[in-house]
Protein backbone atom coordinates (compact mmCIF):
# COMPACT_ATOMS: atom_id res chain seq x y z
CA UNK A 1 0.00 0.00 0.00
CA UNK A 2 1.72 3.60 -1.43
CA UNK A 3 1.66 5.91 1.65
CA UNK A 4 -0.14 8.98 0.51
CA UNK A 5 2.33 11.76 1.70
CA UNK A 6 0.91 14.94 3.24
CA UNK A 7 1.74 18.47 1.81
CA UNK A 8 3.68 20.87 4.25
CA UNK A 9 2.42 23.92 5.01
CA UNK A 10 3.69 26.56 3.77
CA UNK A 11 4.28 28.91 7.15
CA UNK A 12 4.12 32.77 6.65
CA UNK A 13 6.97 35.06 7.80
CA UNK A 14 5.72 37.68 10.32
CA UNK A 15 5.89 41.15 9.72
CA UNK A 16 7.75 43.02 12.66
CA UNK A 17 7.47 46.54 13.50
CA UNK A 18 9.85 47.58 16.36
CA UNK A 19 10.83 51.43 17.49
CA UNK A 20 13.72 52.17 14.92
CA UNK A 21 15.43 53.30 18.55
CA UNK A 22 14.48 49.73 20.88
CA UNK A 23 15.92 46.41 20.84
CA UNK A 24 13.37 43.47 19.41
CA UNK A 25 12.98 40.16 18.80
CA UNK A 26 12.08 38.08 15.69
CA UNK A 27 12.91 34.94 13.69
CA UNK A 28 14.92 34.35 10.26
CA UNK A 29 13.20 35.32 7.23
CA UNK A 30 10.87 37.52 9.64
CA UNK A 31 10.26 41.07 7.57
CA UNK A 32 11.03 44.46 9.45
CA UNK A 33 9.06 47.83 9.35
CA UNK A 34 10.58 49.93 11.67
CA UNK A 35 8.75 52.73 13.24
CA UNK A 36 9.73 56.47 14.15
CA UNK A 37 11.87 56.68 11.40
CA UNK A 38 12.50 60.09 11.06
CA UNK A 39 11.52 61.82 7.73
CA UNK A 40 15.27 62.17 6.88
CA UNK A 41 15.82 58.71 7.10
CA UNK A 42 18.57 56.70 9.30
CA UNK A 43 21.28 54.76 8.74
CA UNK A 44 21.71 51.15 10.07
CA UNK A 45 25.36 50.08 10.14
CA UNK A 46 27.38 46.85 11.28
CA UNK A 47 28.45 46.91 14.61
CA UNK A 48 32.50 46.30 14.16
CA UNK A 49 32.89 42.62 13.54
CA UNK A 50 29.86 41.19 15.05
CA UNK A 51 27.84 39.24 12.10
CA UNK A 52 24.69 41.29 10.34
CA UNK A 53 21.55 40.06 10.71
CA UNK A 54 19.47 41.67 8.10
CA UNK A 55 19.05 41.52 4.33
CA UNK A 56 20.20 43.70 2.36
CA UNK A 57 22.93 45.22 4.11
CA UNK A 58 25.96 46.37 5.13
CA UNK A 59 24.86 49.25 6.08
CA UNK A 60 21.18 49.76 5.21
CA UNK A 61 21.87 53.45 4.35
CA UNK A 62 18.34 54.64 4.67
CA UNK A 63 15.73 52.65 5.91
CA UNK A 64 13.03 54.34 4.58
CA UNK A 65 14.38 53.61 1.07
CA UNK A 66 15.83 50.39 1.44
CA UNK A 67 12.91 47.92 -0.27
CA UNK A 68 12.25 45.16 2.02
CA UNK A 69 14.23 44.44 5.03
CA UNK A 70 14.37 40.94 6.46
CA UNK A 71 16.03 39.36 9.29
CA UNK A 72 18.35 36.68 7.70
CA UNK A 73 18.06 33.22 6.88
CA UNK A 74 20.11 30.26 8.72
CA UNK A 75 21.06 32.76 12.13
CA UNK A 76 20.99 30.45 14.86
CA UNK A 77 17.92 30.61 18.02
CA UNK A 78 18.65 32.46 21.36
CA UNK A 79 21.85 34.66 19.21
CA UNK A 80 21.43 38.20 19.94
CA UNK A 81 22.90 40.29 16.69
CA UNK A 82 24.36 43.95 17.86
CA UNK A 83 23.69 47.33 15.27
CA UNK A 84 24.30 50.52 14.98
CA UNK A 85 21.23 52.57 14.50
CA UNK A 86 22.74 56.60 13.64
CA UNK A 87 19.34 58.10 14.01
CA UNK A 88 18.64 57.47 17.48
CA UNK A 89 19.25 60.61 20.15
CA UNK A 90 21.42 58.08 22.05
CA UNK A 91 22.83 56.41 18.90
CA UNK A 92 23.63 53.81 20.52
CA UNK A 93 24.23 50.12 19.63
CA UNK A 94 21.01 48.40 19.28
CA UNK A 95 19.97 44.60 18.48
CA UNK A 96 17.92 41.57 17.59
CA UNK A 97 17.71 38.50 19.35
CA UNK A 98 16.68 35.60 17.12
CA UNK A 99 14.16 33.10 18.83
Amino acid sequence: MAKTRTPKKKTSNTILTPDICNNFSGSPGDTVQWQQVPATGCKISQDGTNPWPFNPGPPINNVLTAGTITIKSGLPATAIYYFNVECCANEAIHSVTIK
